[in-house]
Protein backbone atom coordinates (compact mmCIF):
# COMPACT_ATOMS: atom_id res chain seq x y z
CA UNK A 1 0.00 0.00 0.00
CA UNK A 2 2.76 2.39 0.96
CA UNK A 3 4.60 1.53 -2.23
CA UNK A 4 1.52 2.42 -4.32
CA UNK A 5 1.07 5.72 -2.50
CA UNK A 6 4.74 6.48 -2.93
CA UNK A 7 4.55 5.64 -6.64
CA UNK A 8 1.49 7.84 -7.15
CA UNK A 9 3.13 10.69 -5.22
CA UNK A 10 6.26 10.35 -7.34
CA UNK A 11 4.27 10.48 -10.58
CA UNK A 12 2.33 13.53 -9.37
CA UNK A 13 5.61 15.22 -8.46
CA UNK A 14 7.04 14.46 -11.89
CA UNK A 15 3.93 15.88 -13.58
CA UNK A 16 4.01 19.02 -11.39
CA UNK A 17 7.69 19.66 -12.11
CA UNK A 18 7.12 18.99 -15.83
CA UNK A 19 4.20 21.46 -15.92
CA UNK A 20 6.11 24.13 -14.02
CA UNK A 21 9.22 23.92 -16.17
CA UNK A 22 7.44 23.51 -19.52
CA UNK A 23 4.94 26.31 -18.82
CA UNK A 24 7.80 28.63 -17.86
CA UNK A 25 9.60 27.74 -21.09
CA UNK A 26 6.36 28.24 -23.07
CA UNK A 27 5.88 31.70 -21.58
CA UNK A 28 9.44 32.71 -22.39
CA UNK A 29 9.23 31.41 -25.97
CA UNK A 30 5.87 33.14 -26.52
CA UNK A 31 7.17 36.45 -25.18
CA UNK A 32 10.35 36.22 -27.26
CA UNK A 33 8.42 35.49 -30.46
CA UNK A 34 5.98 38.35 -29.92
CA UNK A 35 8.77 40.73 -28.83
CA UNK A 36 10.81 39.85 -31.93
CA UNK A 37 7.84 40.46 -34.20
CA UNK A 38 6.98 43.77 -32.52
CA UNK A 39 10.59 44.93 -32.58
CA UNK A 40 11.07 44.20 -36.27
CA UNK A 41 7.79 45.96 -37.08
CA UNK A 42 7.91 48.99 -34.82
CA UNK A 43 11.49 49.71 -33.81
CA UNK A 44 12.26 52.09 -36.74
CA UNK A 45 9.00 53.99 -36.15
CA UNK A 46 9.43 53.91 -32.37
CA UNK A 47 13.06 55.08 -32.43
CA UNK A 48 12.19 57.95 -34.77
CA UNK A 49 9.26 58.94 -32.56
CA UNK A 50 11.37 58.78 -29.37
CA UNK A 51 14.03 61.04 -30.89
CA UNK A 52 11.40 63.60 -31.94
CA UNK A 53 9.98 63.53 -28.41
CA UNK A 54 13.46 64.11 -26.95
CA UNK A 55 14.00 67.11 -29.23
CA UNK A 56 10.56 68.38 -28.32
CA UNK A 57 11.24 67.99 -24.59
CA UNK A 58 14.67 69.61 -24.89
CA UNK A 59 13.13 72.74 -26.39
CA UNK A 60 10.35 72.83 -23.80
CA UNK A 61 12.66 72.36 -20.82
CA UNK A 62 14.76 75.33 -21.82
CA UNK A 63 11.71 77.59 -22.09
CA UNK A 64 8.93 78.78 -19.86
CA UNK A 65 7.44 76.27 -17.43
CA UNK A 66 4.02 77.74 -18.16
CA UNK A 67 4.06 75.71 -21.39
CA UNK A 68 3.95 72.43 -19.52
CA UNK A 69 0.24 72.48 -18.69
CA UNK A 70 -0.57 73.20 -22.33
CA UNK A 71 1.73 70.42 -23.57
CA UNK A 72 0.54 67.90 -20.98
CA UNK A 73 -3.04 68.55 -22.06
CA UNK A 74 -2.00 67.95 -25.67
CA UNK A 75 -0.22 64.70 -24.78
CA UNK A 76 -3.10 63.57 -22.60
CA UNK A 77 -5.64 63.88 -25.36
CA UNK A 78 -8.35 61.25 -25.10
CA UNK A 79 -7.93 60.48 -28.78
CA UNK A 80 -4.58 58.95 -27.88
CA UNK A 81 -6.19 56.59 -25.43
CA UNK A 82 -3.99 57.76 -22.56
CA UNK A 83 -6.77 58.56 -20.16
CA UNK A 84 -7.64 55.87 -17.65
CA UNK A 85 -11.31 55.91 -18.54
CA UNK A 86 -10.57 54.78 -22.11
CA UNK A 87 -8.89 51.40 -22.43
CA UNK A 88 -9.17 51.39 -26.20
CA UNK A 89 -6.82 53.92 -27.84
CA UNK A 90 -8.91 53.89 -31.01
CA UNK A 91 -11.92 55.37 -29.27
CA UNK A 92 -11.79 59.03 -30.25
CA UNK A 93 -14.20 61.72 -31.24
CA UNK A 94 -14.16 64.51 -33.77
CA UNK A 95 -14.28 67.06 -30.95
CA UNK A 96 -11.17 65.67 -29.28
CA UNK A 97 -9.32 65.53 -32.60
CA UNK A 98 -10.23 69.17 -33.30
CA UNK A 99 -9.18 70.18 -29.80
CA UNK A 100 -5.85 68.38 -30.23
CA UNK A 101 -5.21 70.18 -33.53
CA UNK A 102 -5.95 73.54 -31.93
CA UNK A 103 -3.63 72.64 -29.06
CA UNK A 104 -0.93 71.68 -31.58
CA UNK A 105 -1.23 75.12 -33.21
CA UNK A 106 -1.01 76.78 -29.80
CA UNK A 107 2.11 74.82 -28.86
CA UNK A 108 3.69 75.52 -32.26
CA UNK A 109 3.18 79.25 -31.80
CA UNK A 110 4.76 79.20 -28.35
CA UNK A 111 7.79 77.24 -29.57
CA UNK A 112 8.16 79.31 -32.72
CA UNK A 113 7.97 82.65 -30.92
CA UNK A 114 10.53 81.50 -28.35
CA UNK A 115 13.02 80.13 -30.88
CA UNK A 116 12.70 83.03 -33.32
CA UNK A 117 14.94 85.25 -31.19
CA UNK A 118 15.61 87.80 -33.93
CA UNK A 119 11.88 88.03 -34.75
CA UNK A 120 12.64 87.48 -38.43
CA UNK A 121 9.66 85.24 -39.11
CA UNK A 122 11.89 82.17 -39.56
CA UNK A 123 13.97 79.97 -37.28
CA UNK A 124 17.59 79.46 -38.34
CA UNK A 125 20.11 76.82 -37.29
CA UNK A 126 22.08 79.37 -35.30
CA UNK A 127 19.05 80.08 -33.12
CA UNK A 128 18.82 76.40 -32.12
CA UNK A 129 22.51 75.85 -31.32
CA UNK A 130 22.31 77.31 -27.74
CA UNK A 131 19.46 74.92 -26.86
CA UNK A 132 21.27 71.74 -27.94
CA UNK A 133 24.75 72.78 -26.83
CA UNK A 134 26.49 72.30 -30.16
CA UNK A 135 26.12 72.66 -33.89
CA UNK A 136 25.97 68.92 -34.74
CA UNK A 137 23.07 67.97 -32.39
CA UNK A 138 21.32 71.22 -33.34
CA UNK A 139 21.70 70.42 -37.05
CA UNK A 140 20.24 66.93 -36.53
CA UNK A 141 17.26 68.36 -34.64
CA UNK A 142 16.86 71.18 -37.17
CA UNK A 143 16.25 68.64 -39.96
CA UNK A 144 13.09 67.50 -38.18
CA UNK A 145 11.52 70.95 -38.59
CA UNK A 146 13.06 72.06 -41.91
CA UNK A 147 10.67 70.23 -44.25
CA UNK A 148 11.72 71.94 -47.49
CA UNK A 149 15.44 71.88 -46.56
CA UNK A 150 15.92 75.54 -47.36
CA UNK A 151 17.84 76.29 -44.13
CA UNK A 152 14.88 78.04 -42.47
CA UNK A 153 11.92 76.84 -40.43
CA UNK A 154 8.64 78.64 -41.03
CA UNK A 155 5.63 78.70 -38.70
CA UNK A 156 3.77 76.35 -41.06
CA UNK A 157 6.63 73.84 -40.89
CA UNK A 158 6.54 74.02 -37.10
CA UNK A 159 2.81 73.21 -37.08
CA UNK A 160 3.35 70.30 -39.49
CA UNK A 161 6.11 68.88 -37.26
CA UNK A 162 4.06 69.08 -34.05
CA UNK A 163 1.07 67.44 -35.77
CA UNK A 164 3.36 64.71 -37.16
CA UNK A 165 4.53 63.89 -33.62
CA UNK A 166 0.90 63.73 -32.51
CA UNK A 167 -0.07 61.47 -35.43
CA UNK A 168 2.97 59.23 -34.95
CA UNK A 169 2.03 58.73 -31.31
CA UNK A 170 -1.59 57.99 -32.19
CA UNK A 171 -0.65 55.52 -34.94
CA UNK A 172 1.85 53.83 -32.66
CA UNK A 173 -0.67 53.33 -29.87
CA UNK A 174 -3.43 52.07 -32.17
CA UNK A 175 -1.14 49.66 -34.03
CA UNK A 176 0.37 48.27 -30.84
CA UNK A 177 -3.11 47.88 -29.36
CA UNK A 178 -4.36 45.90 -32.37
CA UNK A 179 -1.24 43.75 -32.57
CA UNK A 180 -1.41 43.09 -28.82
CA UNK A 181 -4.97 41.78 -29.16
CA UNK A 182 -3.95 39.40 -31.93
CA UNK A 183 -0.83 38.38 -29.99
CA UNK A 184 -3.03 37.50 -26.99
CA UNK A 185 -5.15 35.23 -29.18
CA UNK A 186 -2.01 33.61 -30.57
CA UNK A 187 -0.71 33.05 -27.03
CA UNK A 188 -4.05 31.53 -25.97
CA UNK A 189 -3.94 29.14 -28.92
CA UNK A 190 -0.44 28.03 -27.94
CA UNK A 191 -1.61 27.51 -24.35
CA UNK A 192 -4.55 25.43 -25.54
CA UNK A 193 -2.33 23.02 -27.48
CA UNK A 194 0.16 23.05 -24.62
CA UNK A 195 -2.42 21.91 -22.05
CA UNK A 196 -3.75 19.31 -24.50
CA UNK A 197 -0.27 17.80 -24.77
CA UNK A 198 0.25 18.05 -20.99
CA UNK A 199 -2.99 16.15 -20.32
CA UNK A 200 -2.03 13.35 -22.73
CA UNK A 201 1.49 13.11 -21.31
CA UNK A 202 0.17 13.10 -17.74
CA UNK A 203 -2.26 10.29 -18.50
CA UNK A 204 0.50 8.29 -20.17
CA UNK A 205 2.63 8.63 -17.04
CA UNK A 206 -0.08 6.94 -14.95
CA UNK A 207 -1.22 4.35 -17.46
CA UNK A 208 0.01 4.00 -21.04
CA UNK A 209 -2.70 1.48 -21.86
CA UNK A 210 -5.34 4.17 -21.46
CA UNK A 211 -3.62 6.27 -24.13
CA UNK A 212 -3.38 3.29 -26.48
CA UNK A 213 -7.04 2.50 -26.02
CA UNK A 214 -8.03 6.16 -26.43
CA UNK A 215 -6.04 6.75 -29.64
CA UNK A 216 -8.80 5.54 -31.96
CA UNK A 217 -11.70 7.49 -30.39
CA UNK A 218 -9.40 10.48 -29.89
CA UNK A 219 -8.39 10.42 -33.54
CA UNK A 220 -12.04 10.18 -34.55
CA UNK A 221 -12.90 13.15 -32.32
CA UNK A 222 -10.04 15.20 -33.79
CA UNK A 223 -11.25 14.46 -37.32
CA UNK A 224 -14.77 15.47 -36.37
CA UNK A 225 -13.54 18.71 -34.81
CA UNK A 226 -11.39 19.39 -37.88
CA UNK A 227 -14.46 18.91 -40.08
CA UNK A 228 -16.53 21.30 -37.93
CA UNK A 229 -13.89 23.93 -37.12
CA UNK A 230 -11.44 23.37 -39.96
CA UNK A 231 -12.48 26.49 -41.89
CA UNK A 232 -12.26 28.66 -38.77
CA UNK A 233 -8.81 27.30 -37.91
CA UNK A 234 -7.67 27.95 -41.45
CA UNK A 235 -9.01 31.51 -41.25
CA UNK A 236 -7.16 32.09 -37.97
CA UNK A 237 -3.96 30.71 -39.43
CA UNK A 238 -4.21 32.92 -42.52
CA UNK A 239 -4.91 35.94 -40.32
CA UNK A 240 -1.82 35.25 -38.21
CA UNK A 241 0.28 34.89 -41.37
CA UNK A 242 -1.14 38.15 -42.75
CA UNK A 243 -0.55 40.19 -39.58
CA UNK A 244 2.76 38.78 -38.36
CA UNK A 245 4.48 37.34 -41.44
CA UNK A 246 3.24 39.00 -44.64
CA UNK A 247 2.56 42.39 -42.96
CA UNK A 248 1.30 44.17 -46.10
CA UNK A 249 0.25 47.33 -44.22
CA UNK A 250 0.02 49.06 -40.85
CA UNK A 251 -2.59 51.29 -39.24
CA UNK A 252 -2.71 54.63 -41.08
CA UNK A 253 -1.43 53.31 -44.42
CA UNK A 254 -3.21 54.06 -47.69
CA UNK A 255 -3.81 51.01 -49.88
CA UNK A 256 -5.79 49.96 -52.93
CA UNK A 257 -7.50 46.56 -53.11
CA UNK A 258 -9.08 44.87 -56.08
CA UNK A 259 -12.68 46.04 -56.41
CA UNK A 260 -12.34 48.77 -53.76
CA UNK A 261 -11.52 52.49 -53.88
CA UNK A 262 -8.37 53.85 -52.27
CA UNK A 263 -8.62 53.02 -48.56
CA UNK A 264 -6.93 53.97 -45.30
CA UNK A 265 -6.25 51.26 -42.70
CA UNK A 266 -8.13 51.99 -39.48
CA UNK A 267 -8.09 48.79 -37.39
CA UNK A 268 -6.47 45.36 -37.68
CA UNK A 269 -8.36 42.55 -35.94
CA UNK A 270 -7.79 38.80 -36.00
CA UNK A 271 -10.49 37.97 -38.55
CA UNK A 272 -11.07 41.32 -40.27
CA UNK A 273 -9.39 44.61 -41.11
CA UNK A 274 -11.31 47.89 -41.03
CA UNK A 275 -10.73 50.50 -43.74
CA UNK A 276 -12.12 53.95 -44.48
CA UNK A 277 -12.46 55.41 -47.97
CA UNK A 278 -11.78 59.07 -48.72
CA UNK A 279 -15.54 59.71 -48.88
CA UNK A 280 -16.03 58.36 -45.33
CA UNK A 281 -17.36 54.89 -46.17
CA UNK A 282 -16.17 52.05 -43.95
CA UNK A 283 -15.12 48.72 -45.43
CA UNK A 284 -14.64 45.61 -43.28
CA UNK A 285 -12.63 43.06 -45.25
CA UNK A 286 -11.91 39.49 -44.04
CA UNK A 287 -8.20 38.85 -43.57
CA UNK A 288 -8.57 35.57 -45.46
CA UNK A 289 -9.62 37.65 -48.49
CA UNK A 290 -6.64 39.97 -48.10
CA UNK A 291 -4.30 36.98 -48.21
CA UNK A 292 -5.34 36.27 -51.79
CA UNK A 293 -5.57 39.85 -53.10
CA UNK A 294 -3.05 42.09 -54.79
CA UNK A 295 -2.49 45.14 -52.58
CA UNK A 296 -1.12 48.46 -53.75
CA UNK A 297 0.83 50.01 -50.84
CA UNK A 298 1.19 53.78 -50.91
CA UNK A 299 3.12 54.47 -47.71
CA UNK A 300 5.95 52.11 -48.61
CA UNK A 301 6.05 53.39 -52.18
CA UNK A 302 8.87 55.63 -53.33
CA UNK A 303 8.65 59.38 -53.81
CA UNK A 304 5.61 60.65 -55.67
CA UNK A 305 6.28 61.46 -59.30
CA UNK A 306 3.97 63.86 -61.12
CA UNK A 307 3.53 62.68 -64.68
CA UNK A 308 1.78 64.41 -67.56
CA UNK A 309 1.19 63.46 -71.17
CA UNK A 310 0.31 66.24 -73.56
CA UNK A 311 -0.60 65.87 -77.22
CA UNK A 312 0.41 68.67 -79.57
CA UNK A 313 0.20 69.38 -83.25
CA UNK A 314 3.45 68.80 -85.12
CA UNK A 315 3.16 72.07 -87.00
CA UNK A 316 3.28 74.00 -83.69
CA UNK A 317 6.28 72.13 -82.27
CA UNK A 318 9.92 72.25 -83.34
CA UNK A 319 13.24 71.71 -81.58
CA UNK A 320 13.50 75.33 -80.45
CA UNK A 321 10.03 75.38 -78.92
CA UNK A 322 10.63 72.02 -77.27
CA UNK A 323 13.79 73.35 -75.58
CA UNK A 324 11.93 76.50 -74.51
CA UNK A 325 9.19 74.37 -72.95
CA UNK A 326 11.69 72.11 -71.22
CA UNK A 327 13.82 74.98 -69.86
CA UNK A 328 10.73 76.91 -68.78
CA UNK A 329 9.42 73.95 -66.78
CA UNK A 330 12.85 73.36 -65.24
CA UNK A 331 13.05 76.98 -64.07
CA UNK A 332 9.53 76.73 -62.69
CA UNK A 333 10.46 73.61 -60.68
CA UNK A 334 13.48 75.36 -59.19
CA UNK A 335 11.41 78.37 -58.10
CA UNK A 336 8.29 76.55 -56.87
CA UNK A 337 7.72 76.23 -53.12
CA UNK A 338 7.47 72.41 -53.27
CA UNK A 339 10.57 70.20 -52.95
CA UNK A 340 10.87 69.15 -56.59
CA UNK A 341 13.80 66.95 -57.57
CA UNK A 342 14.55 69.13 -60.55
CA UNK A 343 17.78 67.22 -61.28
CA UNK A 344 15.58 64.17 -62.07
CA UNK A 345 13.20 66.13 -64.27
CA UNK A 346 12.35 64.51 -67.61
CA UNK A 347 10.64 65.97 -70.66
CA UNK A 348 10.73 64.05 -73.92
CA UNK A 349 8.74 63.19 -77.02
CA UNK A 350 7.37 59.70 -76.53
CA UNK A 351 5.34 58.98 -79.64
CA UNK A 352 4.04 60.19 -82.99
CA UNK A 353 0.49 59.57 -84.01
CA UNK A 354 -0.39 59.49 -87.68
CA UNK A 355 1.35 62.41 -89.33
CA UNK A 356 -0.29 65.19 -87.38
CA UNK A 357 0.35 64.92 -83.64
CA UNK A 358 3.10 64.01 -81.21
CA UNK A 359 3.01 63.06 -77.52
CA UNK A 360 5.20 64.75 -74.92
CA UNK A 361 5.86 63.03 -71.58
CA UNK A 362 6.72 65.15 -68.52
CA UNK A 363 7.97 63.66 -65.24
CA UNK A 364 8.92 65.43 -62.01
CA UNK A 365 9.60 63.86 -58.61
CA UNK A 366 8.77 65.35 -55.21
CA UNK A 367 11.48 64.85 -52.60
CA UNK A 368 10.36 63.23 -49.34
CA UNK A 369 6.71 62.99 -50.42
CA UNK A 370 5.18 59.60 -51.13
CA UNK A 371 1.70 58.45 -52.10
CA UNK A 372 0.45 58.00 -48.53
CA UNK A 373 -0.40 61.68 -47.97
CA UNK A 374 -2.33 63.14 -50.94
CA UNK A 375 -2.34 66.62 -49.39
CA UNK A 376 1.41 66.82 -49.90
CA UNK A 377 1.39 66.18 -53.66
CA UNK A 378 -2.02 67.21 -55.03
CA UNK A 379 -1.45 70.95 -54.72
CA UNK A 380 2.09 70.93 -56.25
CA UNK A 381 0.84 68.70 -59.06
CA UNK A 382 -2.04 71.10 -59.77
CA UNK A 383 0.36 74.06 -59.88
CA UNK A 384 2.60 72.17 -62.29
CA UNK A 385 -0.37 71.42 -64.55
CA UNK A 386 -1.21 75.12 -64.85
CA UNK A 387 2.47 75.96 -65.36
CA UNK A 388 2.58 73.57 -68.34
CA UNK A 389 -0.61 75.12 -69.68
CA UNK A 390 0.75 78.68 -69.39
CA UNK A 391 4.09 77.78 -71.01
CA UNK A 392 2.35 76.08 -73.94
CA UNK A 393 0.26 79.22 -74.48
CA UNK A 394 3.34 81.43 -74.22
CA UNK A 395 5.30 79.49 -76.83
CA UNK A 396 2.32 78.87 -79.14
CA UNK A 397 2.28 75.11 -78.65
CA UNK A 398 -1.24 73.94 -79.40
CA UNK A 399 -3.23 70.99 -80.58
CA UNK A 400 -5.79 71.07 -83.36
CA UNK A 401 -7.62 68.06 -84.68
CA UNK A 402 -7.53 67.22 -88.34
CA UNK A 403 -10.41 68.58 -90.40
CA UNK A 404 -13.20 66.11 -90.89
CA UNK A 405 -14.48 65.98 -94.45
CA UNK A 406 -18.06 65.15 -95.23
CA UNK A 407 -18.94 63.74 -98.63
CA UNK A 408 -22.49 64.14 -99.85
CA UNK A 409 -23.55 61.50 -102.28
CA UNK A 410 -26.79 61.87 -104.09
CA UNK A 411 -28.94 58.84 -103.62
CA UNK A 412 -31.17 57.82 -106.52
Amino acid sequence: MNDNVHEIFSKISIIAIMIAVSYFVLQIITKLIIAHIQKSDFWPLLSDYIYKEKVFDKIVQTRKRSWLCCIDAFRGSSSLGLKAKSKNPTESSDDSATASFEKAVEISKKIFDALDTDQGGFISLEEMVPIFGGEEPARKAFKIFDKDENGQVSFEEMIITVIEIYKDRETLFVTLYDRANVADILANMLRFFYWLVIILVSISIFDREIIKQALLPLGTAVLALAFVFGNSLRTIWEAILLIFVVKPFDVGDRVTLEGYPTLKVHRMNLFTTEFYATDGRQFIVPNSTLMTQSITQYKRSRNFCASFQIQVSQNTMNQEKFQQLRNGLLNWLKNDSAKWQWNKFQCYISDFEESHTMKIEIWAELKGVNWNDPKQFREPRTRMFFAIQELCKEYGITYTSLPQYLYNKKMD
